[in-house]
């Protein structure tokens, strides 16, 4: 199980894309949900964030 960077809830139903934020190697990890309904994201590493 991974944690949703958007709603904070564990999921297994998840997509996982490496953070755009230059040099930043944390990946970001969205519920199947989060992603559908478009809800924002933060990188907890460097601030990035994204829809």
């Amino acid at each position: 199980m991974k944690v949703c960077c958007s709603c904070g809830r564990e999921t297994d139903d998840y997509v996982a894309f490496a953070c755009p934020g230059k040099e930043c190697k944390r990946k970001i990890v969205r519920c199947k949900a989060c992603k559908e309904k478009s809800v924002k994201w933060v990188c907890k590493n460097c601030g990035t964030s994204g829809p």
